[in-house]
């Protein structure tokens, strides 16, 4: 398991509500409620339950309080997106507008995860951060003959070739975009 710590620390969330966290998750298929009960102070399940990233579900009068704890959708999103490497709270923040326009589009989204980790690493590799990334975005997306050619996010950022293929800025069509219309976008990132 990746930890972006980052992530966590923005959070605020600690290692042990981590762990904490990612066992209410797998308590829908296996129960962990002895280890929860006996592993973790009370103070960190409330902290969870306060930020709703866990639930208590109904469950029946037999199970305990600690056999009914569940990760919510809110954990589980917190979970997929604290595994993700390198991306910071800004790279989310772009993917999650990005979703927007392309489910408003009727497009694909492909492997969110893998998007994520896409944004991360194109930011790195370019320099193009927050604004300007998202501007660059903006003008890509709106660019009819280039929108065409990206009917999944997913491949937004990088299509790798074969299944096998690493990042490679060079690669990026997004990022030929760029160079394309250099002069431009540095002209209007140096008033962003």
């Amino acid at each position: 398991m990746y930890i972006n710590t980052q992530i966590l620390n923005s959070k605020e969330l600690s290692f042990t509500q981590l762990i904490l966290l990612q066992l209410c998750k797998q308590q829908k298929f296996e129960d962990h409620s002895e280890v929860i009960e006996k592993g973790f102070y009370p103070e960190d399940i409330d902290f969870l339950l306060s930020r709703g990233l866990i639930e208590e579900i109904k469950g029946s009068k037999k199970q305990t309080k600690f056999e009914k704890l569940r990760c919510s959708s809110k954990g589980v999103k917190f979970l997929d997106d604290v595994e993700t490497p390198e991306a910071l709270e800004e790279d989310l923040k772009i993917f999650d507008w990005l979703k927007g326009i392309y489910l408003s589009t009727g497009r694909e989204l492909g492997n969110q995860k893998k998007t994520k980790m896409f944004i991360a690493l194109f930011r790195t590799h370019s320099g193009i951060d927050k604004n300007k990334l998202a501007y660059l975005c903006n003008v890509y997306i709106n660019d009819e003959e280039q929108f065409l050619y990206n009917k999944r996010l997913e491949f937004l950022f990088f299509k790798p070739a074969t299944q096998y293929e690493k990042f490679n800025i060079e690669g990026s069509r997004l990022y030929q975009y760029y160079l394309k219309y250099e002069n431009m976008f540095l002209d209007k990132f140096s008033k962003l």
